[in-house]
């Protein structure tokens, strides 16, 4: 199993995901987990993701559709990849549409963990109030998810890529 942990450090939240990775770095590979923190996106994540039964991928989401800080899972099919496909602009889903593609080499399970953000767009090295005063616990619920992911056994009841 693999965790990896996205962001970008000068995009005020979205920064959230590179910051828990760090926090849970010791503690997850403690538990023989392989964790990655990264900066990249879109088809550079697929260097991280083949070759694993089973990976979490923990990045910023603002959806509107739950509190500020707020961890959960959220389903691959609601993620959207761009009307037009270019390689000069790959987010998660078109490397998810990629991994399809792949199927010999894909893995087994993706579960998706989304940290609710206020501002992943603004250029700051300073995540949001809401976000920084909820560090600890975000940590402490990403954490738990992944644990609650991994005591799935054979990963049932998540999305099969």
């Amino acid at each position: 199993m693999a965790v990896l942990f996205l962001g970008n450090p000068i995009f005020k939240d979205d920064a959230i995901g590179i910051e828990v990775g760090k926090r849970l770095l010791d503690k997850l590979e403690n538990l023989g987990i392989e964790v990655f923190i990264l900066e990249r996106t879109g088809l550079s994540l697929l260097d991280y993701i083949l070759g694993y039964d089973s990976v979490v991928i923990v990045d910023s989401f603002k959806s509107n559709q739950h509190p500020i800080g707020d961890v959960y899972e959220l389903p691959q099919d609601s993620l959207m990849p761009q009307k037009i496909f270019s390689l000069h602009y790959a987010g998660l889903p078109e490397a998810l549409m990629a991994i399809h593609a792949l199927k010999p080499a894909q893995p087994t399970t993706i579960h998706i963990v989304a940290i609710e953000t206020n501002d992943p767009y603004t250029i700051s090295e300073e995540m949001s109030v809401e976000i920084s005063n909820k560090l600890e616990t975000i940590t402490n619920n990403v954490f738990n998810m992944i644990i609650k992911i991994m005591n799935r056994g054979v990963f049932n009841n998540c999305s099969q890529v």
